[in-house]
């Protein structure tokens, strides 16, 4: 799925599903940047959970480290909002 199919499900998402529990897993960091928690998992194992900013404010989690990997700007924080 390329970058603009992946923004056109994500904007579906929020459309339709607004008031709806969302469970997404995803391998791209953009693609949950604007759900209300997430839940990263590491070898099977809950290792954080959080909003994404509050993940990304933890320098040397594994949200962080993934997020520095992508070479996404933390101004994506204030113009995503929630699935």
């Amino acid at each position: 799925m390329g970058y603009e199919t992946d923004e056109m499900v994500q904007r579906m998402l929020r459309e339709e599903f607004r008031e709806r529990t969302v469970v997404a897993i995803a391998h791209r960091i953009s693609t949950v940047l604007g759900y209300d928690r997430i839940a990263v998992m590491e070898g099977g194992r809950l290792v954080e959970f959080d909003a994404p900013k509050a993940l990304w404010e933890r320098k040397g989690g594994v949200f962080r480290m993934l997020y520095d990997k992508d070479g996404i700007d933390e101004g994506v924080f204030g113009l995503r909002r929630g699935v």
